[in-house]
């Protein structure tokens, strides 16, 4: 893995369509303004989860928030990431990518709606996504 590849793609939600490249470290996602990745959304806890880069690897850690953090629809307190994992935090659905050279990622995504879970096909081309510079 390449030491700039790492990184969140927010596929819905308040932020939708902006990549969070993960520096080595913790990234914190939550509404709280110390976070890395501060999204003004009610379902997010002040503090939700953390992203930890360890080098080669990446772990996502709930920090014990309200609603839970999700991977690939299941709940987690702590997991490695792989990529094309997705990541339900809040409202947001985040896409994980550790690989360089894909410009799009079209598969099945289990999405929750309410209390009925459904399918639906999300295709994203990285060309499109905003890149988040905070300066």
């Amino acid at each position: 893995m390449d030491d700039r590849l790492p990184r969140l793609v927010a596929l819905s939600g308040p932020q939708k369509d902006t990549l969070y490249p993960l520096a080595t470290g913790e990234t914190g996602i939550g509404r709280e303004g110390g976070n890395s990745v501060r999204i003004g959304d009610p379902a997010l806890s002040r503090r939700h989860c953390v992203m930890v880069r360890e080098g080669g690897r990446v772990f996502v850690r709930d920090l014990e928030s309200l609603n839970g953090t999700f991977i690939n629809g299941v709940p987690v307190r702590e997991r490695e990431l792989r990529h094309g994992d997705r990541i339900l935090a809040g409202k947001t659905h985040f896409l994980y990518l550790d690989r360089e050279g894909e410009t799009s990622v079209a598969e099945e995504v289990p999405v929750a709606r309410g209390t009925i879970s459904t399918t639906d096909t999300i295709r994203l081309k990285l060309s499109d996504v905003r890149l988040l510079r905070p300066e």
